[in-house]
């Protein structure tokens, strides 16, 4: 049990960070349309 406990956080936190990456473009690409 206690691997997989392991594995769980791992895993959210590498969700966590695709997420994150994703924000960050999406925010790029918005500020580019403002001030083009």
């Amino acid at each position: 049990m206690q691997p997989r406990q392991d594995h769980s956080p791992a895993s959210e936190h590498g969700g966590e960070r695709e997420q994150y990456l994703t924000f960050n473009l999406s925010g790029e690409l918005f500020a580019i349309g403002i001030l083009s």
